[in-house]
């Protein structure tokens, strides 16, 4: 008898190890990134988080990580990946020298064609940013756009107007309440076809002809040893799966023939 409670308590003790094991490996292997409803680049709805999300997760996946990600407005976000300490990062910034002071930045993982929303027929043509001095300019709280642009704004030389995201935007420049926003090219084009009260709208607005410019995208790991790791196995992760073929197969998806 005692023989065989003996064997049966090593088991129970043996399982129990085994466990605490288990359960240490995945929260090492387990990567909490923040992120905002951006489609179709990220989006708690979207098939694998997006095209952004697509790219991370097969990233992470080819190391052997998993990824969970949290959604939140932008600047929360931000917020969340600087002080929770139980957030390593967020997802997808631009290259940016007003943050890189505060995270570790990835390899690019995708790009980002920036360009002005605007009604159409009115066409504003502009080859400089001073040409866009003394127009109203529809911004979202948070982002980083480039930095000659933010700079000028910073600068108080160009005039833009703050909106929670790039929907209310786009509703400001079909209300007149802003000349043109800045939007990212296939945000645009996803809302335009996917939100109802845009949808029958939508011939009203256009891109104007000339980008502001073409951004990398980018994780941005807290700073610190697990920081260097996670990017370390990102950036590797990164090499291995072609991230712009990911995100280009992804939004060909989302946008047929586009």
């Amino acid at each position: 008898m005692r023989s065989w409670m003996s064997r049966r308590l090593f088991l129970l003790l043996l399982s129990l190890a085994i466990g605490f094991a288990t359960s240490g490996w995945c929260a090492e292997r387990t990567v909490v990134l923040t992120s905002l409803e951006w489609p179709p680049y990220t989006g708690a709805a979207l098939t694998r988080g997006g095209a952004s999300g697509e790219v991370v997760r097969t990233a992470f996946e080819s190391m052997g990580y998993v990824v969970e990600v949290r959604y939140f407005p932008w600047k929360r976000a931000v917020d969340l990946a600087l002080h929770d300490p139980d957030v390593d990062g967020f997802y997808p910034e631009y290259a940016s020298s007003l943050r890189s002071g505060l995270f570790l930045y990835s390899e690019a993982m995708g790009s980002s064609s920036l360009g002005f929303a605007e009604y159409a027929g009115h066409d504003f043509a502009w080859k400089r940013l001073e040409d866009l001095i003394g127009l109203r300019i529809g911004t979202v709280k948070g982002y980083v756009n480039t930095e000659p642009f933010d700079r000028m704004v910073a600068d108080g030389k160009l005039e833009v107007d703050t909106s929670v995201n790039d929907l209310f935007n786009l509703r400001k420049v079909l209300g007149g309440r802003v000349d043109m926003a800045a939007v990212d090219v296939n945000v645009f084009r996803y809302l335009c076809l996917t939100d109802e009260s845009l949808r029958s709208r939508a011939h009203l607005l256009k891109l104007n002809d000339r980008l502001l410019g073409i951004n990398s995208l980018h994780v941005c790991f807290k700073r610190g040893a697990r920081g260097r790791e996670l990017l370390r196995v990102f950036n590797e992760g990164l090499r291995r799966i072609s991230a712009g073929d990911v995100q280009a197969r992804y939004l060909e998806m989302i946008f047929p023939g586009r």
